[in-house]
């Protein structure tokens, strides 16, 4: 349990105490008197400041997560965009002449480029299509 968890749970508890001593039409006088005490003691300057500091802490962490996530999307759109902008570059539609095509006809050397590049995950097509 966290530090804001705790504190504002102990402090929500002593004052819906206090809030019904305070409303409630019949009530020995030592209970009543020790539901406010308990109020007092909970809701006391030190545990306010601790929860002040703690949720300043939080927000902090919030803002610095926050930032993190807004650079990474940054760094994603700018890496989406170099991907679209390299798919579209001429250069990688550039006719490359293997040297294997002395050993293979045209057809086993097309094979086997195609599959190499299929394998390796790029995007090809023939510049006949």
């Amino acid at each position: 349990m966290t530090d804001i968890t705790r504190l504002t749970q102990e402090m929500k508890a002593a004052a819906e105490k206090a809030k019904h001593a305070g409303e409630a039409p019949v009530m020995p006088f030592d209970t009543w008197i020790s539901m406010l005490n308990k109020y007092q003691i909970t809701v006391c300057p030190d545990n306010i400041l601790a929860l002040v500091a703690a949720l300043e802490l939080k927000e902090e962490q919030r803002a610095n997560w926050f930032h993190m996530a807004q650079k990474l999307g940054d760094n994603l759109d700018a890496a989406e965009k170099r991907v679209a902008e390299l798919e579209r570059e001429p250069a990688a539609r550039m006719v490359v002449t293997p040297t294997i095509w002395k050993h293979y006809t045209a057809a086993q050397t097309a094979i086997i480029y195609e599959k190499a590049m299929t394998d390796a995950g790029i995007k090809w097509r023939s510049i006949d299509d």
